[in-house]
Protein backbone atom coordinates (compact mmCIF):
# COMPACT_ATOMS: atom_id res chain seq x y z
CA UNK A 1 0.00 0.00 0.00
CA UNK A 2 1.37 3.21 -1.11
CA UNK A 3 -1.80 5.23 -0.10
CA UNK A 4 -5.14 5.89 0.82
CA UNK A 5 -8.23 8.02 0.19
CA UNK A 6 -10.02 10.08 2.76
CA UNK A 7 -13.63 9.28 2.44
CA UNK A 8 -16.75 11.01 4.18
CA UNK A 9 -19.60 9.91 5.61
CA UNK A 10 -22.37 11.76 7.83
CA UNK A 11 -23.22 10.03 10.82
CA UNK A 12 -27.05 11.31 12.16
CA UNK A 13 -28.81 10.15 14.75
CA UNK A 14 -32.21 10.10 13.28
CA UNK A 15 -30.91 9.42 9.74
CA UNK A 16 -28.31 7.39 10.20
CA UNK A 17 -25.09 6.62 7.81
CA UNK A 18 -25.87 9.48 4.66
CA UNK A 19 -23.68 9.30 2.08
CA UNK A 20 -21.90 11.82 0.37
CA UNK A 21 -23.56 11.70 -3.15
CA UNK A 22 -26.86 13.08 -0.64
CA UNK A 23 -25.24 15.64 1.63
CA UNK A 24 -22.66 17.01 -0.65
CA UNK A 25 -25.14 18.40 -3.02
CA UNK A 26 -26.90 20.17 -0.26
CA UNK A 27 -23.67 21.82 1.08
CA UNK A 28 -23.20 23.13 -2.69
CA UNK A 29 -26.38 24.59 -3.17
CA UNK A 30 -25.98 26.19 0.40
CA UNK A 31 -22.70 27.34 -0.15
CA UNK A 32 -21.04 25.39 2.32
CA UNK A 33 -19.35 23.17 0.76
CA UNK A 34 -15.92 24.55 1.51
CA UNK A 35 -16.72 23.71 5.02
CA UNK A 36 -16.67 20.25 4.37
CA UNK A 37 -13.74 19.98 2.08
CA UNK A 38 -11.25 21.50 4.63
CA UNK A 39 -12.83 19.36 7.16
CA UNK A 40 -11.83 15.97 5.56
CA UNK A 41 -8.37 18.09 4.64
CA UNK A 42 -8.20 18.47 8.53
CA UNK A 43 -9.02 15.14 9.37
CA UNK A 44 -6.76 13.19 5.99
CA UNK A 45 -3.67 15.17 7.57
CA UNK A 46 -4.43 14.38 11.01
CA UNK A 47 -4.79 11.11 10.30
CA UNK A 48 -1.47 10.50 8.22
CA UNK A 49 0.61 12.08 10.44
CA UNK A 50 -0.84 9.55 13.31
CA UNK A 51 -0.21 6.81 10.77
CA UNK A 52 3.40 7.91 10.63
CA UNK A 53 3.63 8.67 14.39
CA UNK A 54 2.95 5.08 14.94
CA UNK A 55 5.09 3.79 11.84
CA UNK A 56 2.07 1.90 10.61
CA UNK A 57 2.73 3.21 7.27
CA UNK A 58 6.50 3.93 4.84
CA UNK A 59 7.98 7.61 5.11
CA UNK A 60 6.19 8.33 1.67
CA UNK A 61 2.64 7.54 2.24
CA UNK A 62 0.06 9.68 0.74
CA UNK A 63 -3.31 10.41 1.89
CA UNK A 64 -5.88 12.14 -0.84
CA UNK A 65 -8.94 13.56 -0.96
CA UNK A 66 -11.38 15.61 -2.85
CA UNK A 67 -11.66 19.17 -2.76
CA UNK A 68 -14.27 20.46 -5.31
CA UNK A 69 -14.23 23.35 -7.92
CA UNK A 70 -16.09 25.62 -5.57
CA UNK A 71 -14.02 25.66 -3.00
CA UNK A 72 -10.82 25.78 -5.08
CA UNK A 73 -11.80 29.02 -6.09
CA UNK A 74 -12.02 30.68 -2.79
CA UNK A 75 -8.47 33.10 -2.07
CA UNK A 76 -7.95 31.45 1.26
CA UNK A 77 -7.68 27.92 -0.33
CA UNK A 78 -3.93 27.47 -0.57
CA UNK A 79 -3.34 29.14 3.11
CA UNK A 80 -5.91 27.14 4.92
CA UNK A 81 -4.37 24.20 3.73
CA UNK A 82 -0.99 24.98 3.83
CA UNK A 83 -1.97 26.39 7.64
CA UNK A 84 -2.91 22.21 8.33
CA UNK A 85 0.08 21.08 7.50
CA UNK A 86 1.84 23.19 9.26
CA UNK A 87 -0.33 22.94 12.33
CA UNK A 88 0.49 19.05 12.45
CA UNK A 89 4.19 19.23 10.91
CA UNK A 90 3.01 17.29 7.85
CA UNK A 91 4.88 17.12 4.74
CA UNK A 92 3.37 17.99 1.56
CA UNK A 93 5.01 14.82 0.20
CA UNK A 94 2.44 13.01 2.33
CA UNK A 95 -0.66 14.88 0.43
CA UNK A 96 -2.81 14.76 -2.48
CA UNK A 97 -5.53 16.63 -3.82
CA UNK A 98 -7.82 15.19 -5.94
CA UNK A 99 -9.60 17.21 -8.66
CA UNK A 100 -11.96 16.23 -11.27
CA UNK A 101 -12.29 17.48 -15.21
CA UNK A 102 -15.02 19.60 -15.05
CA UNK A 103 -12.76 21.79 -12.65
CA UNK A 104 -10.76 23.29 -15.71
CA UNK A 105 -14.08 24.26 -17.22
CA UNK A 106 -14.25 27.86 -16.13
CA UNK A 107 -11.36 30.02 -14.49
CA UNK A 108 -8.80 27.66 -15.74
CA UNK A 109 -6.17 30.26 -15.02
CA UNK A 110 -6.77 30.84 -11.59
CA UNK A 111 -6.97 27.16 -10.84
CA UNK A 112 -3.58 26.39 -12.18
CA UNK A 113 -2.22 29.83 -10.12
CA UNK A 114 -3.14 27.30 -6.95
CA UNK A 115 -2.59 24.31 -8.16
CA UNK A 116 0.32 25.49 -9.01
CA UNK A 117 1.29 26.98 -5.50
CA UNK A 118 0.34 23.59 -4.20
CA UNK A 119 2.96 22.06 -5.97
CA UNK A 120 5.60 24.13 -4.86
CA UNK A 121 4.61 22.76 -1.64
CA UNK A 122 5.29 19.57 -1.86
CA UNK A 123 1.61 18.34 -2.57
CA UNK A 124 0.97 16.23 -4.95
CA UNK A 125 -2.40 16.42 -7.56
CA UNK A 126 -4.51 14.25 -9.16
CA UNK A 127 -7.53 14.18 -11.71
CA UNK A 128 -9.93 12.36 -10.25
CA UNK A 129 -12.61 10.04 -12.46
CA UNK A 130 -10.92 10.69 -15.68
CA UNK A 131 -12.66 9.71 -18.68
CA UNK A 132 -11.19 11.93 -21.61
CA UNK A 133 -13.87 14.33 -21.58
CA UNK A 134 -14.46 17.90 -21.21
CA UNK A 135 -11.52 19.62 -23.01
CA UNK A 136 -9.06 17.82 -20.30
CA UNK A 137 -6.80 15.89 -22.37
CA UNK A 138 -5.76 19.04 -24.67
CA UNK A 139 -4.91 20.45 -21.48
CA UNK A 140 -2.48 17.79 -19.73
CA UNK A 141 0.60 19.02 -21.25
CA UNK A 142 0.34 22.11 -19.44
CA UNK A 143 -1.64 21.12 -16.17
CA UNK A 144 0.44 20.87 -12.81
CA UNK A 145 -0.91 17.40 -11.80
CA UNK A 146 1.26 14.14 -11.38
CA UNK A 147 -1.83 11.62 -11.23
CA UNK A 148 -4.53 10.64 -13.74
CA UNK A 149 -6.97 8.35 -11.79
CA UNK A 150 -8.97 6.52 -14.46
CA UNK A 151 -13.08 6.84 -13.74
CA UNK A 152 -14.25 3.19 -12.69
CA UNK A 153 -16.68 3.32 -15.86
CA UNK A 154 -13.44 2.33 -17.81
CA UNK A 155 -12.57 -0.46 -16.51
CA UNK A 156 -16.16 -1.69 -15.52
CA UNK A 157 -16.09 -2.39 -20.00
CA UNK A 158 -13.70 -4.28 -19.37
CA UNK A 159 -14.34 -8.27 -19.93
CA UNK A 160 -12.99 -11.03 -21.70
CA UNK A 161 -15.27 -10.48 -25.00
CA UNK A 162 -14.27 -6.35 -24.95
CA UNK A 163 -11.40 -5.81 -27.19
CA UNK A 164 -12.44 -2.16 -27.70
CA UNK A 165 -12.74 -1.56 -24.28
CA UNK A 166 -9.76 -2.99 -23.69
CA UNK A 167 -7.96 -1.10 -26.85
CA UNK A 168 -9.36 2.25 -25.32
CA UNK A 169 -7.92 1.67 -21.87
CA UNK A 170 -4.73 0.49 -23.47
CA UNK A 171 -4.47 3.65 -25.57
CA UNK A 172 -5.27 6.23 -23.05
CA UNK A 173 -3.06 4.32 -20.73
CA UNK A 174 -0.01 4.76 -23.16
CA UNK A 175 -1.28 8.69 -23.69
CA UNK A 176 -0.64 9.54 -20.05
CA UNK A 177 2.97 7.66 -19.46
CA UNK A 178 3.88 9.65 -22.23
CA UNK A 179 3.31 12.72 -20.31
CA UNK A 180 5.32 11.52 -17.54
CA UNK A 181 2.16 10.99 -15.46
CA UNK A 182 1.18 8.24 -13.40
CA UNK A 183 -2.03 6.00 -13.52
CA UNK A 184 -4.13 5.07 -10.87
CA UNK A 185 -6.80 2.43 -12.31
CA UNK A 186 -10.17 3.24 -9.64
CA UNK A 187 -12.69 0.62 -9.85
CA UNK A 188 -10.91 -2.79 -9.64
CA UNK A 189 -13.53 -5.01 -8.67
CA UNK A 190 -13.02 -8.67 -10.08
CA UNK A 191 -9.42 -10.46 -10.86
CA UNK A 192 -9.56 -10.38 -14.53
CA UNK A 193 -9.19 -6.57 -14.36
CA UNK A 194 -6.21 -7.16 -11.71
CA UNK A 195 -4.91 -8.74 -14.55
CA UNK A 196 -5.25 -7.16 -17.66
CA UNK A 197 -4.61 -3.62 -15.58
CA UNK A 198 -1.36 -5.29 -15.01
CA UNK A 199 -0.63 -6.92 -18.38
CA UNK A 200 -0.44 -3.60 -19.68
CA UNK A 201 1.83 -1.79 -16.95
CA UNK A 202 -0.80 0.26 -14.54
CA UNK A 203 1.13 -0.28 -11.12
CA UNK A 204 -1.27 1.60 -9.61
CA UNK A 205 -5.05 0.95 -8.42
CA UNK A 206 -7.95 1.03 -6.03
CA UNK A 207 -11.40 -0.71 -5.73
CA UNK A 208 -13.26 -3.09 -3.85
CA UNK A 209 -10.97 -5.96 -5.32
CA UNK A 210 -8.22 -4.85 -2.63
CA UNK A 211 -10.50 -4.46 0.09
CA UNK A 212 -13.98 -2.04 0.86
CA UNK A 213 -13.50 0.91 2.90
CA UNK A 214 -12.78 1.05 6.43
CA UNK A 215 -12.73 3.31 9.39
CA UNK A 216 -9.31 2.00 10.35
CA UNK A 217 -6.47 1.04 8.24
CA UNK A 218 -5.66 -2.56 8.90
CA UNK A 219 -3.13 -4.75 7.89
CA UNK A 220 -0.90 -2.05 5.74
Amino acid sequence: MIGAEALTRWNNNLLGEIYPDEFIPIAENLGLIYKVDYKIAEEAVKKTKQLLRDNIVDKNFRMSFNMSIETLKRKDVVEVILDILKKYSLSGKNLEIEITESTFLNDAEDVVVKLNKFRENGIYLSIDDFTAGYSTVGLLTTLPIDVVKFDKSLISSINEESERGKNVYLGLTNMIKSLKLKVVAEGIEEREQFEFLKEIGVSYGQGYYFGKPERELKNV
